[in-house]
């Protein structure tokens, strides 16, 4: 079997960052800008030291992870109600 890993389709965050990326309950806009599900609680986003809208300016966004980002914006990101 030959099977491939989409490397666009990622990246590399401290570990719990990566599961509520993974988990989909955060996600980037193109332009870097942190969106977090309304799932996770104040307390929670306290703990993990984000905010809504927060800039991660070291963030990898090329063209094919915009396409990602895209998709899971709009199909896969957890909000109140899915």
């Amino acid at each position: 079997m030959n099977f491939k890993i989409p490397t666009k389709n990622g990246f590399i965050l401290t570990p719990t960052c990566g599961r509520f990326l993974g988990k989909e309950y955060i996600i980037f806009t193109d332009s870097k800008e942190l969106i977090i599900s309304n799932w996770i609680s104040e307390t929670t986003r306290k703990q993990l030291n984000i905010e809504e809208g927060m800039i991660v300016k070291d963030l990898p966004i090329c063209e094919k992870r915009k396409v990602y980002l895209e998709y899971h914006r709009n199909h896969e990101f957890k909000r109140l109600g899915n």
